[in-house]
């Protein structure tokens, strides 16, 4: 589904420091995958690159074969990648529902009571939720977006072991019932094993 194929990244400053050079991967679809490695390695300038967001030096970003620069980072990111963030981005004056609506006029609220909000929650507003619970509403909406590929940037740093075991468990399933490409950057060796595919950017390639 999503490649890399000879990926490299330098950053353009003074110091035109290199975060990877001729990185190769595939990610498979129905499949979780976890990105581990010691800070500043480019797990995030790598996510960024996989979501379209940023260019590489060189290299290529392959959707079933195409280069997304052929594609176009503005219909690559809106028909095929949905992000999720640490501190959510979700529209805090807006309920869940009204949040997940704001993606997909027509979504379900079912997505979000099956990722464990009440009834009476998915109306309240986004401030009156816990941490745990907004992280489950940002989750419903790359969900109800029908995007393919879910790249998630330390989605549960934020959170409470037992609240983030237990989101990382629905992401699981998730890519196996719905055969989406999954991938999670984490500095968390607990819910970096969790993953069917953990992978550890250390100098500049995969270990």
């Amino acid at each position: 589904m999503l490649a890399i194929k000879d990926l490299s990244y330098t950053y353009a400053n003074i110091s035109q420091q290199s975060v990877f050079q001729n990185l190769n991967y595939q990610f498979e679809e129905g499949t979780f995958y976890s990105i581990v490695g010691h800070s500043g390695t480019g797990k995030t300038t790598l996510l960024s690159l996989l979501a379209g967001l940023d260019k590489p030096t060189s290299g290529q970003v392959l959707l079933d074969g195409q280069d997304v620069r052929e594609i176009g980072y503005q219909a690559y990111r809106r028909n095929h990648v949905s992000l999720v963030f640490q501190n959510y981005n979700l529209l805090d004056y807006l309920t869940p529902l009204e949040n997940i609506r704001l993606v997909n006029k027509k979504a379900d609220p079912q997505v979000l009571l099956d990722l464990g909000l009440s009834q009476e929650q998915i109306h309240r507003n986004i401030l009156q939720l816990s941490g745990g619970q907004q992280q489950r509403v940002a989750i419903a909406r790359s969900l109800v977006s029908g995007a393919n590929i879910m790249l998630l940037d330390e989605p549960t740093g934020n959170l409470d072991e037992d609240i983030a075991i237990d989101i990382v468990e629905h992401l699981k399933t998730i890519a196996h019932e719905e055969k989406k490409c999954v991938i999670m950057v984490t500095h968390s060796k607990v819910l970096a094993s969790m993953a069917d595919v953990q992978l550890t950017l250390r100098n500049g390639q995969f270990r």
